[in-house]
């Protein structure tokens, strides 16, 4: 600070203490809202990180690869796009849980515009307004459990009712998770429970234990964006949003393991 820096705010602060007092307050309510933008950035942040309480004790999701890469690739998505997604169960808390894993798949408002689209595309039946339950298909399919191009998930659908998705039924292709083959969503919105399970064999196995600083296995790995225009256009142009959540139950109130047919109970039960 210079010479006539000083002596201009000695006689700012000498002189005229009304005007002194209005600069201090104006200095304060600005840094006021500074650190209010900055705890509003952090909780913001913290609110996207598919953090939740368990049932009992402390559960969380954890997506390295989506958080360090896969969320800024979304974010321009472009066919034939392999966008990083991992999430997995992790247990924050201080006593063994069985881990479950909650998916919701859902719809935006469809807004595209096909203007693109040539006659030919049109009049071929190659491109077009997809339903809501082609888009939710679409999608699904697109979630791989690997980079090796194998799918995640396999939809049972009635024939001749591919749109009413509150009676599509889920067989997860990753075989450290079963799902919950019910959806617990609507005719345009899907929702699945995975329940993380042991090595167990056999119709009924055990879900596995998960111990405090450890996590379950990665439930999918990435989603493929198709790379044709037919497969694209009027699904992946659009918004969706794939939310995954966690919960978990202590171990111990089961001294003789859970079964992955009681899990949903005791889950519903907390």
């Amino acid at each position: 600070m210079t010479v006539q820096h000083r002596n201009t705010l000695k006689k700012l602060f000498t002189e005229n203490k009304r005007q002194a007092i209005v600069l201090l307050s104006a200095l304060f309510l600005a840094s006021a809202a500074l650190l209010a933008g900055i705890f509003s950035y952090f909780h913001s942040k913290d609110a996207v990180t598919n953090r939740m309480s368990a049932l009992n004790g402390d559960v969380a999701v954890r997506e390295p690869e989506w958080l360090s890469k896969g969320q800024y690739m979304a974010r321009a998505s472009e066919p034939g796009m392999k966008i990083p997604k991992d999430p997995r169960g992790v247990n924050t808390g201080q006593t063994d849980l069985y881990i479950r894993l909650k998916m919701t798949l859902s719809l935006d408002e469809y807004s595209g515009d096909l203007s693109s689209i040539t006659a030919e595309e049109a009049a071929n039946g190659e491109v077009g307004i997809p339903t809501s339950g082609k888009r939710l298909q679409a999608i699904i399919d697109a979630i791989m459990r690997n980079n090796a191009g194998d799918k995640f998930l396999n939809l049972t659908i009635a024939s001749g009712d591919e749109d009413n998705a509150s009676e599509w039924q889920a067989n997860s292709l990753n075989t450290n998770f079963v799902a919950d083959q019910k959806n617990y969503g609507t005719d345009e919105k899907l929702i699945y429970y995975f329940y993380y399970k042991s090595d167990s064999s056999g119709a009924d196995p055990l879900m596995t234990a998960v111990p405090p600083g450890e996590s379950t296995a990665v439930l999918f790995n990435e989603i493929d964006i198709p790379i044709y225009k037919k497969d694209y256009l009027g699904v992946f142009d659009q918004g969706y949003t794939i939310t995954i959540e966690a919960e978990g139950i202590p171990s111990s109130a089961y001294p003789e393991g859970l079964e992955v047919s009681q899990a949903p109970a005791a889950f519903n039960d907390q």
